[in-house]
């Protein structure tokens, strides 16, 4: 029985090699899709994304600007840089609110009674500002991820660069007629992990920036809510 046992032995394991062998492994996303599918597939991805983390560093009609923060539907918490200074900003329900003591950098004022009185006013609440502010409203379609999985579809001219790692994250890139770069992740579903816009990318009559953004954490829940200890900035300006 012993040379039995070994012959069949050995048949099985010769078969579970010839079995294994004959396998053709699935070739990659990266190597399958073309570069218009991988757009595609990228756009897709983002109509299923409730919320991200963003972070986005370049220029808008209003200069040099950078904004990092959580984005849960439209809310947003983190900072926005603003003429060299780094403000804390939430936005919470239609309106805009940026931490006292970071405002008071941005008030030009050239009365020092005044300025300390406003510094009191202010101290360490959150100001919220008028519904008419700007501050934010360059950053809407960075933070509208509607408007970000349009401006996908929209690319022309695509090809595909090869792939590459941001931050552990396996990529494939996409480039545009204009200069614009797509990173997509190779994994499913896709997401957009890095898009690079020129002047001409995606460029509307309101938004002609040009940057880097970022894009992690999707879907992970932040719970942004409205800061409670609160001033007015129409206010604090006229009583200053």
């Amino acid at each position: 029985m012993a040379p039995i046992r070994r012959w069949f032995v050995t048949l099985s394991v010769a078969g579970i090699a010839v079995a294994c062998g004959g396998l053709t492994p699935a070739a990659p996303y990266d190597q399958t899709a073309s570069a218009s599918q991988i757009a595609k597939d990228s756009a897709g991805s983002l109509k299923s994304v409730k919320s991200e983390h963003i972070k986005f560093d370049g220029t808008t009609s209003n200069g040099q600007v950078g904004l990092e923060a959580d984005v849960e539907g439209q809310n947003f918490n983190g900072t926005i840089s603003l003429s060299g200074q780094t403000l804390k900003v939430i936005g919470a329900d239609g309106k805009v609110y940026i931490y006292g003591p970071d405002i008071l950098t941005l008030i030009p004022g050239t009365d020092p009674a005044a300025a300390a009185r406003l510094k009191v006013a202010v101290g360490t609440n959150w100001v919220v500002l008028p519904n008419s502010s700007t501050v934010t409203s360059d950053l809407g379609p960075v933070l509208d991820l509607t408007t970000v999985s349009t401006c996908i579809s929209g690319l022309a001219g695509l090809k595909k660069k090869g792939t590459s790692n941001i931050d552990g994250d396996a990529v494939v890139e996409v480039d545009d007629s204009t200069g614009g770069q797509v990173f997509v992740l190779i994994s499913s579903p896709h997401y957009p992990r890095r898009i690079v816009l020129s002047s001409n990318t995606c460029a509307t009559a309101s938004n002609s920036g040009a940057g880097t953004v970022e894009m992690t954490k999707e879907n992970a829940h932040f719970g942004i809510k409205a800061p409670t200890n609160v001033v007015d900035l129409a206010s604090l300006s006229a009583g200053g």
